[in-house]
């Protein structure tokens, strides 16, 4: 039996899953840092919104070494919606104390993922793995934008837990039971 390593489902070249993977430990490594950094000055942040953002980074780590790896040739756009996405990263760290800039960011993050998967369905062969995540993505924005919604007609911040709830609930179905970066290989 096969293991569900990157290069065996995928039959990627070893140089590529390495690549991928400095790539993803580099940008989680410097979200992070951006939200240490941001938490030091400002000093205060929405304790929901902090887990949100650990557990965000987390899962795209993992979001960044599968799907860098499969695009063999990124053209312009790909890369400058990964530096829209780098900055929407960056720029929520900085919002964490501030729950209706945080949330509308976090639709606008998961809206420009979902823009940036949609755009690869051309130029990676598999295809259900992309429409899958799709899904999430619009998902995540749906969900998040009726949270935003919700903050600003109640101003309300407990509904940050419920996001967070939703949020880490849906990382811990979709890396344990449903697994999202790990696919079996009659899965195109």
């Amino acid at each position: 039996m096969e293991s569900y390593s990157l290069k065996n489902i995928f039959k990627i070249e070893m140089g590529n899953i390495k690549l991928a993977t400095t790539k993803a430990f580099l940008a989680t490594s410097v979200f992070i840092l951006a939200g240490i950094i941001s938490y030091i000055y400002k000093g205060k942040f929405f304790t929901a919104l902090v887990i949100f953002y650990i557990v965000l980074c987390f899962n795209t780590f993992f979001s960044i070494q599968l799907f860098d790896a499969l695009v063999q040739n990124k053209d312009m756009n790909q890369k400058i919606i990964d530096v829209i996405l780098f900055f929407e990263y960056i720029y929520l760290a900085w919002n964490l104390n501030n729950s209706v800039v945080a949330m509308i960011l976090i639709v606008a993050l998961f809206l420009t993922a979902t823009y940036k998967y949609t755009h690869m369905i051309t130029s990676v062969p598999h295809l259900q793995l992309l429409r899958r995540k799709i899904s999430i993505d619009n998902a995540g924005s749906f969900i998040a934008f009726i949270v935003c919604i919700g903050i600003i007609l109640t101003g309300n911040n407990l509904l940050l837990w419920y996001w967070t709830f939703i949020f880490t609930f849906a990382n811990v179905y979709l890396f344990t039971i449903m697994p999202m970066y790990k696919i079996p290989e009659n899965i195109t």
